[in-house]
């Protein structure tokens, strides 16, 4: 009878717990479902092919100068970025330099990208299609 309430304890607390969203094909944490913000987040990643330490961002936000972010165990974004994954409802542009003054990459929803180089410096993330793209 014990392990038949031990066992239905865990099945409840699997139903309980949420799982982990895939952001983009790599190993971020997208917000859960309920979140309003859910389906607009990034998840930045020191190496490629979303590998290394990671950071996630949720929409809409513009980031002057990358100076001003850590991944989680401290260590500056600022041009050490190798890729990047974005949620489904997610659109971002990275600059080179601060304040988004030169346009690199252009990412849409659900998507995994590998970058050429770690120059990112700023970034704006929408949470619907850029008008001007």
């Amino acid at each position: 009878m014990s392990n038949l309430l031990t066992g239905l304890k865990i099945a409840i607390l699997a139903l309980l717990v949420p799982t982990m969203a895939s952001a983009g094909g790599y190993g971020g944490r997208g917000p859960d479902a309920g979140d309003e913000r859910y389906g607009c987040y990034v998840s930045f990643f020191k190496y490629r092919d979303g590998r290394g330490p990671e950071l996630t961002r949720f929409g809409p936000e513009q980031i002057y100068d990358l100076d001003d972010l850590h991944y989680r165990h401290g260590e500056d974004l600022d041009g050490d970025v190798l890729s990047v994954a974005t949620g489904p409802g997610t659109w971002i542009e990275l600059f080179d330099h601060k304040g988004f003054k030169v346009s690199l990459y252009r990412i849409g929803p659900d998507s995994a990208v590998n970058l050429r180089s770690k120059i990112v410096d700023s970034y704006r993330i929408t949470c619907k299609p850029p008008r001007y793209w």
